[in-house]
C-alpha cells in the first residue's frame, strides 16, 4: 500500500508534495499499522477512505492553484500551510496553565 499512497501523493502539485509527502505517508502508514489486528472489512474501509481522501485532496490543491493563478480564490485553505500548521481555532482550544 505504501507504493500506492506514494503514487497518489505524486498527483499533488510539486511544492505541496515536497512539503507534506513524507508527513502524510508517515501518518497513513502509522494509522494502517494500528489496524493490523482489525478485520479485513475495517482495513479495506481504511484503504478506500485514505485513497479517496488523497485523490480529492490532489484535485482540490490543483483547483486552488488554478484559481489563485487567475486571481480568483474562493477556495480557502483551512488545512496545513507551511507557515500555519494548525487551524486558528486551535489557539482557543489550548488550555492555559
Amino acid at each position: 500500500m505504501r507504493l500506492i499512497y506514494q503514487w497518489l501523493l505524486n498527483l499533488y502539485p510539486t511544492d505541496y508534495c515536497r512539503e507534506y509527502a513524507a508527513e502524510i505517508t508517515g501518518v497513513i502508514l502509522e494509522s494502517q499499522q494500528s489496524l493490523s489486528n482489525k478485520g479485513f472489512a475495517e482495513q479495506l474501509h481504511f484503504c478506500v477512505r485514505e485513497t479517496a481522501g488523497l485523490l480529492c485532496g490532489a484535485g482540490r490543491e490543483h483547483l486552488r492553484l488554478l484559481l489563485d493563478s487567475q486571481g480568483w480564490a474562493p477556495i480557502r485553505r483551512f488545512d496545513m500551510r507551511p507557515e500555519f500548521r494548525f487551524p486558528r481555532s486551535t489557539v482557543l482550544l489550548i488550555p492555559e496553565n
